[in-house]
């Protein structure tokens, strides 16, 4: 069966309150909404009454929540809680940030709060279970000057107004409930480039407001972090899944919790780098078999044919599952970055093949390989694209090839040896994919 890579979270834009005929408010990015009508325009008047003129709304850059008004009932009485970004200027041309908050009392709306952030735009919102009240927490996270140096402020409503708990310097962060009581706490990392330190910090909502719970080292010398997967062990675990960039290639992090501390899965080295995941490729975690935990990349160089240039270098991916201890090896995949596929090989080829990249011909050939005498076999087969119309039109000149799959544009075909490694048709049509946007996302 195919193997494809999970779909990206699709992200839900919501347009409500972004601007109409009549309203001074001048909205970012030259949209242009529908003129609202009903209670959404008394809301949008509020807003107008509040905050003035000449201010731009600012909207989310990720997450779910992708307006600059959000309306959402948070305590579940019937009636809507409004959050809505917006920046203004001073004098001296310095952008302000603004959140304001409006809520329903006595049968109108009202601006209740009204806040100014130091920040230079909006990355995310979302509402958050982190202790026993009924009412989820509001968390922001703003975007500054730095994509290591992000603040994330939570914020209250219990008091009928907005207020702010606490704000957290961070790097990426994402919100767990490890012990699966339905209260989530913080995991919090953050990277500071020049002294090449990073550390993840477990949070807590507490009766004093948000607390450190416990601190856990990272590898400090990684350059940026994309958003943390909660998943799981192969052992049913929860553990926080983190790649991150590095110069030489990319890591992957994996936090757990052990004593109830917050504690790396994987082994550092005594200078704090983590090498145990290191690969040379930039090809992001995954879960790959879709077993319901993340699988974590590695790469391997093969030997490559005719070659003498490190351009030329090709490398097989090996995806791991993970228990929290050992990496146990569940594919083997020769990715074609160039040419846009990728396919798992059959067991016998792992350490047994050489490829021949022929760039000009958009054509792979893979050979067997002895690994202990360094000698080259006969070859397996060969792997080209051709452009669609050529194939179906027969004009591509190829005899002895089959197709394996197409895209819009081109056909994927091969053409078998006679090594006894042939995987025969069936098995490459099986295990052959293109790297769609959804794959992409993954694979750089």
């Amino acid at each position: 069966m195919k193997k494809r890579f999970a779909a990206v979270v699709m992200t839900v834009l919501l347009v409500l309150l972004s601007g109409c005929s009549g309203f001074s408010l001048s909205v970012s990015e030259n949209l242009a909404p529908p003129k609202p009508s009903g209670e959404l325009y008394e809301i949008q008047k509020t807003l107008e009454a509040s905050v003035g003129h000449d201010v731009d709304l600012v909207y989310p850059s990720s997450g779910k929540y992708r307006s600059a008004i959000i309306t959402k009932d948070i305590n579940s009485d019937g009636k809507y809680d409004v959050f809505s970004f917006y920046s203004t200027e001073t004098d001296d041309k310095t952008t302000v940030m603004h959140i304001n908050y409006i809520r329903w009392i006595d049968e109108r709306w009202v601006s209740v709060t009204d806040m100014q952030v130091d920040a230079s735009g909006v990355e995310s919102i979302e509402f958050v279970k982190l202790d026993n009240s009924d009412t989820p927490k509001v968390l922001v996270n703003w975007e500054r000057y730095s994509a290591n140096n992000k603040r994330l402020s939570v914020y209250d409503i219990d008091s009928g107004e907005l207020d702010e708990l606490t704000n957290e310097v961070y790097s990426v962060y994402t919100t767990c409930d490890f012990d699966s009581d339905g209260i989530f706490e913080i995991v919090a990392v953050y990277l500071d480039p020049e002294k090449k330190l990073s550390t993840a910090t477990l949070l807590s909502l507490g009766d004093d407001g948000l607390s450190e719970k416990s601190t856990c080292r990272l590898d400090g010398t990684v350059t940026a972090y994309y958003p943390p997967m909660l998943s799981k062990l192969t052992t049913g675990e929860t553990a926080l899944f983190i790649d991150a960039d590095k110069a030489t290639g990319m890591i992957t992090e994996v936090l757990r919790i052990k004593d109830d501390q917050l504690v790396s899965a994987v082994p550092y080295m005594s200078n704090m780098e983590n090498v145990n995941t290191l690969r040379v490729s930039s090809v992001r975690s995954v879960d790959y078999d879709g077993d319901g935990s993340i699988d974590i990349p590695l790469a391997y160089k093969i030997p490559t044919v005719s070659t003498s240039s490190e351009d030329d270098s090709a490398y097989m991916t090996v995806w791991n599952s993970f228990d929290g201890v050992i990496f146990k090896p569940i594919f083997h995949t020769v990715i074609n970055y160039t040419d846009g596929y990728y396919f798992n090989i059959p067991p016998n080829w792992v350490n047994a093949v050489a490829v021949e990249r022929r760039l000009s011909e958009k054509e792979r050939a893979f050979y067997r390989w002895d690994p202990l005498m360094l000698e080259l076999g006969e070859e397996i087969l060969r792997i080209r694209a051709v452009p669609l119309a050529d194939w179906e039109n027969g004009k591509s000149g190829l005899d002895g090839y089959s197709e394996i799959s197409r895209s819009l544009e081109e056909a994927f075909v091969v053409r078998f040896g006679s090594s006894a490694l042939n995987p025969g048709i069936e098995f490459l049509k099986n295990n052959f994919n293109l790297i769609t946007a959804d794959a992409a996302a993954y694979i750089k």
